[in-house]
């Protein structure tokens, strides 16, 4: 191909091609120019060189038990990856291409430039694979390389700010998925901590149900020896002294067994000083403790 039209697809950034020299046209292609028109030197490959991995595994693990990896400077200004590869570089190329019409509609609207010539392909794709940090260092890598942009003063930052703010979108939606991933982690692990508590209480309910039961037996047991000892005074001669107070539960179970009263005890009972049946209680009739007093 003819050096003066690889440098001028060079400066403006255009795909490669391949056309033959055009033999006797320039002094580069017949040979007579300063320099020969295939040089000794090999060109710089066109691909970046592939990343070496500056990361080695934590000596201590987190606490899901992993390793995480760690960068060997102690991940001093290390922002990510040095490399912008898959679907994220689709993107960042996309976005470029997107700019670069806008540019076209807002700075040359009356202009005979076009998308192409504001950005080549390839640049386009040197742009979003390099993750260059400032300005200064996209000068310095265009210089290093066989790619030049002549634009990179006047759109080198806007495009470097574009491509920040993607990084920025698509670091937002990773940790975004982490946060996501880890609240599903603690949701499986509350729902199975229920699980286990339910088949605890499940296994154990038998003996709690048990010990519930015996703890019922007993008061009831309590309960009716109490009440059969108060059965025994009524049907018993009487004594002098303060009358017992009846056990809880008796006028109920007195009134659903009545046969178990004597006639001297069933006489007792109905004049038993505690004793006042709800169904025969005159409510004009004051007690004992209000004296006169009249509640009508």
């Amino acid at each position: 191909m003819c050096p003066h039209l690889r440098s001028a697809d060079n400066f403006f950034g255009n795909p490669p091609r391949t056309i033959a020299p055009c033999g006797e046209c320039c002094d580069l292609c017949s040979g007579r120019g300063p320099f020969p028109a295939q040089s000794d030197q090999p060109l710089l490959p066109s691909t970046p060189p592939a990343v070496s991995s500056n990361s080695t595994p934590a000596s201590t693990p987190n606490k899901h038990g992993k390793r995480p990896r760690i960068t060997r400077d102690g991940g001093a200004d290390q922002a990510g990856p040095k490399f912008r590869t898959g679907a994220h570089l689709a993107s960042c190329k996309s976005a470029i291409e997107r700019w670069s019409f806008r540019v076209i509609k807002r700075d040359y609207t009356d202009g005979p430039f076009t998308a192409d010539m504001l950005v080549g392909s390839t640049l386009i794709t040197y742009l979003a694979h390099n993750r260059f940090r400032s300005l200064d260092e996209l000068r310095t890598a265009l210089g290093k390389s066989t790619r030049s942009w002549a634009l990179v003063e006047m759109y080198g930052q806007e495009v470097l700010d574009l491509l920040v703010r993607l990084d920025g979108e698509l670091k937002a939606e990773r940790q975004h998925a982490v946060q996501e991933k880890e609240n599903e982690r603690r949701r499986r692990e509350e729902e199975r901590a229920m699980v286990l508590e339910q088949r605890r209480i499940e296994l154990e309910a038998p003996g709690v149900w048990a010990r519930r039961q015996l703890r019922e037996n007993a008061r009831a047991a309590k309960q009716q020896k109490a009440i059969d000892e108060f059965i025994a005074k009524l049907n018993g001669p009487r004594k002098a002294g303060k009358p017992h107070r009846p056990s809880d539960g008796f006028l109920e179970y007195i009134t659903n067994n009545p046969h178990l009263l004597t006639p001297s005890g069933t006489d007792r009972w109905a004049t038993y000083p505690p004793h006042v049946p709800l169904a025969t209680t005159d409510l004009n009739q004051p007690p004992l403790f209000l004296g006169n007093i009249s509640l009508s």
